[in-house]
């Protein structure tokens, strides 16, 4: 009689036995799932960093001459135009190593532009964008330039999405 007892406070109706179950496996099975997305994710930031270490493999004068050519190849450029286009790329280009290496010596001593300073780079930057479209436009006949402009916007949505992507990355990862 002791034992039928002990048996029927363990024992529990079978139904709240199998909803304890099947809660048990879903426990596990969410965990196995967070698991799996976690690692998902950090694969997919894995491949976000060894693309831009790819690019960062070239050097500034390999990067101009590949833009270069994705620009003949799109705009179909002539002699005259390639020489007008190479000596733009290649200006743009060193402002950009100019600007990478300025902003790399900013971070590392820890300095913060202010709001003035905010607004100067911004405003040269502007300043400049405007210049080289003026020049790009000397160059290109309406249709060139029209298809280069669409190559612009094209490669700024790129960049623009490449950089939410490492907003997320870093969002995710100091939490």
């Amino acid at each position: 009689m002791i034992a039928q007892n002990k048996e029927q406070s363990n024992c529990k109706p079978a139904k709240q036995c199998r909803f304890e179950n099947v809660k048990n496996m879903s426990k596990k099975l969410l965990v196995v799932t967070f698991i799996l997305l976690g690692l998902n994710i950090y694969a997919q930031d894995k491949n976000v960093l060894e693309e831009k270490t790819q690019m960062d493999r070239f050097t500034p004068e390999q990067r101009s001459q590949l833009k270069l050519k994705k620009m003949i190849l799109a705009l179909d450029l002539n002699s005259a135009q390639q020489n007008e286009m190479a000596a733009i790329i290649n200006e743009q280009t060193a402002k950009n190593e100019a600007l990478k290496q300025r902003k790399a010596t900013e971070k590392a001593s820890g300095k913060v532009p202010t709001a003035a300073e905010r607004f100067e780079l911004m405003n040269k930057n502007l300043d400049s964008k405007i210049a080289v479209k003026t020049r790009v436009k000397a160059v290109l006949n309406a249709e060139q330039f029209e298809k280069w402009e669409k190559l612009v916007a094209k490669n700024k949505m790129k960049i623009q999405r490449k950089m939410s992507q490492n907003k997320y990355k870093d969002n995710f990862w100091s939490e």
